[in-house]
């Protein structure tokens, strides 16, 4: 039975360590992505330059610091000027250095919040912005 329970015991104390260990480069891996994020800067522009309300435009998000431009992601959320109701999400597309566009029609005038979140691998980025309709 003492052969036993030192087995138990030998496997158990393995697993901890592998989960430690584990645990550890997970640790690294997300501060080394934190110290990313603090690099990423956005910016919101629209074309045209003023959006009006029922008419379709384009939302622009030009990102920066990113280490590598492949696979990231944004993802626009409008939230109305009223803040009713659910906000509005709109998936962009990369249109190359750094700049990612999506369609829009703002329904009414106002300034509407713009939440616009960046995803690459596990970093998620989200920069909150401002957005008059005329």
């Amino acid at each position: 039975m003492t052969r036993l329970r030192a087995k138990v015991l030998l496997i158990i104390m393995s697993c901890c360590l592998s989960i430690a260990l584990l645990s550890g480069c997970t640790s690294s891996a997300s501060s080394e992505q934190e110290g990313n994020a603090e690099a990423v800067t956005v910016e919101l522009a629209t074309e045209p330059n003023t959006m009006e309300a029922g008419r379709a435009g384009k939302l622009v998000a030009n990102v920066t610091g990113l280490a590598k431009q492949e696979g990231a992601q944004v993802t626009f959320e409008l939230r109305r000027p009223d803040n009713k109701g659910l906000p509005e999400f709109i998936e962009a597309e990369a249109d190359g250095d750094g700049r990612f566009t999506a369609e829009a029609t703002p329904e009414v005038q106002g300034s509407y919040t713009v939440y616009i979140h960046l995803y690459q691998d596990e970093l998620h980025v989200t920069k909150m912005k401002k957005l008059e309709v005329q």
